[in-house]
């Protein structure tokens, strides 16, 4: 077991040392920017997640597993819902949610994700100015999720996905699917994660072909004292991200529950072009009865200095709840 965990950090945590953050490293060059579609399915979903640099995967115990890592929804009670809002760069917004059901041989989930940026005016070579009309844009995801428990540390789980981008007059759509993996190791709290997310056939617009923004996600976590069902407790992840349209990335967060009501979150997001360190925090209220509760969560991305000097950094709000 011991050497599992090994292999597992390692994985995790070896490119953020060797890779480090610099667009100067030989690996930058390896970046294929450009090269997929539906790039809003690769925004993190929910306050909570993002606020620890979205290393969630190998967390994923509540409703965001959704969007994160599916397996994790096992972890429920049994019924869990989220909505979530993100501001996001250049006035986008972004809404989601997603309800989960533990019964009728495992757990069933369902998501819905929008993304609208700004209408901005149409230009033309003749007209470089402004035509006068405006151009709409927007994108959309439903997803119907299924995850099961196999052993008392095992866990697997498939989320398909209908996903359509509007382009003005034309309208496109996918389907796409996640699959996950989550177990607990045995060895303490540690608990190791995989998912493969937003795979399907590569799309067509016009005469451009594109792919999917496939993402291949490993994780592991682990409470660094306490346990999760104690009143204080601080939980550590780390996680390398493989993106098919960038490279690889690598992930690390921290979250510190005191009394079972407040969390305190952080994280940093090493090879990325705009954003790096997160920030978050979040409520818990418990309404009696095992697994009732009403959750509250913020968090905030902030950019790199390059970036910061023209967007505003992204901020997140989701509430939700459990019974």
């Amino acid at each position: 077991m011991k050497r599992i965990l090994c292999i597992a950090l390692l994985i995790a945590l070896v490119p953020a040392v060797t890779w480090g953050d610099s667009k100067d490293e030989p690996l930058a060059s390896f970046k294929r920017l450009g090269q997929s579609g539906l790039t809003f399915l690769k925004i993190g979903q929910g306050a909570r997640p993002v606020g620890m640099g979205d290393a969630f995967t190998a967390i994923s115990d509540d409703i965001n597993a959704i969007f994160w890592n599916p397996a994790g929804l096992t972890q429920i009670e049994r019924t869990a819902y989220v909505f979530s809002y993100t501001s996001w760069l250049v006035n986008s917004k972004i809404y989601s949610g997603a309800f989960a059901y533990k019964g009728l041989g495992g757990v069933w989930g369902f998501s819905a994700l929008s993304a609208k940026p700004d209408d901005f005016e149409e230009t033309t070579i003749l007209q470089p100015q402004g035509t006068g009309k405006m151009v709409k844009t927007g994108d959309v995801a439903l997803g119907l999720a299924f995850a099961r428990q196999m052993t008392d540390k095992f866990s697997w789980a498939m989320n398909v996905r209908w996903a359509q981008e509007t382009l003005h007059n034309n309208k496109v759509s996918f389907l796409i699917l996640d699959v996950g993996t989550f177990l607990h190791t045995g060895f303490k709290t540690s608990r190791i994660a995989a998912t493969l997310k937003n795979f399907g056939k590569d799309g067509k617009v016009y005469n451009n072909t594109f792919q999917m923004p496939l993402y291949f996600n490993v994780g592991l976590a682990m409470e660094a004292f306490g346990k999760r069902e104690e009143r204080n407790y601080l939980t550590l992840s780390a996680e390398s991200a493989y993106a098919v349209d960038y490279g690889q990335r690598v992930h690390v967060g921290a979250e510190l529950w005191m009394v079972n009501l407040l969390a305190l979150r952080a994280g940093y997001k090493f090879n990325y072009d705009s954003e790096s360190y997160t920030l978050g925090a979040g409520l818990r209220w418990k309404m009696g009865g095992k697994g009732r509760a009403l959750t509250a969560d913020f968090a905030y991305s902030g950019l790199r200095s390059d970036a910061g000097q023209f967007f505003d950094a992204p901020l997140r709000v989701s509430v939700g709840g459990s019974f």
